[in-house]
């Protein structure tokens, strides 16, 4: 049976953001560190988002809002849904989405979206599983609560910077042993082989692709 992480290890990972640091966060990680660290520059995370982005959809690890800002969806057309753990990331994505008057669900991705009644055609995880505690299977179980608020042709999509079996240059070596001796991030041991194998045991349609140290995955 996996089990759930501890409640402080899930915490870790997301106490990092603030109203103070999300203030920053586009430049430090949209911009610099996603192109110099991570080697997958925001254009391919944008354009990944505008493929897979329904006008029916739920944005899991909302961050600061930045990649839905950058599609330009259409007000009274879309169907916006935000579901963070972090009440400040919740608040700044709202505040930057405002104009599609967005659904607002507080959750841990460990724990069932009992209150989401009227599922979604899309799901994205854009920079989440790193964050997460456990190995990945136990990640995974985020899956499992996605998969219940999914329609039946519905898809999750999303992103996640992986700790084995792809290469990091040296800044990204440093970083991400920084990142996880202080339990912001959890993912040396993640590797693709994992994600995909979890992702085709709740799915019949996989794809994996790796940018730099990230993988960007599509299921459905």
């Amino acid at each position: 049976m996996i089990t759930t992480p501890n409640q402080e290890d899930i915490q870790a990972g997301q106490s990092i953001y603030t109203q103070k640091s999300l203030l920053v966060y586009d430049l430090m990680v949209t911009r610099f560190s996603n192109r110099f660290v991570w080697q997958c520059p925001r254009k391919t995370l944008i354009d990944f988002f505008k493929e897979h982005t329904s006008i029916n959809h739920l944005d899991i690890g909302v961050g600061t809002g930045y990649f839905l800002n950058q599609l330009h969806l259409v007000p009274g057309k879309q169907r916006l849904g935000l579901l963070d753990m972090n009440k400040a990331c919740l608040e700044h994505a709202k505040i930057k989405l405002n104009q599609f008057a967005p659904e607002i669900y507080q959750y841990s991705i460990f724990e069932p979206f009992t209150s989401i009644s009227k599922k979604f055609d899309s799901v994205s995880l854009n920079y989440v599983l790193h964050c997460l505690p456990g190995n990945v299977a136990q990640k995974a179980i985020g899956f499992d609560h996605i998969k219940a608020i999914l329609n039946q042709n519905g898809k999750i999509f999303g992103t996640t910077i992986l700790g084995k079996n792809v290469k990091h240059n040296g800044l990204a070596t440093k970083l991400l042993t920084i990142y996880n001796n202080k339990k912001i991030m959890h993912n040396l041991n993640d590797s693709c082989d994992e994600l995909i194998s979890e992702l085709r045991k709740r799915f019949s349609k996989v794809d994996v692709k790796i940018r730099g140290c990230v993988a960007l995955f599509v299921a459905g």
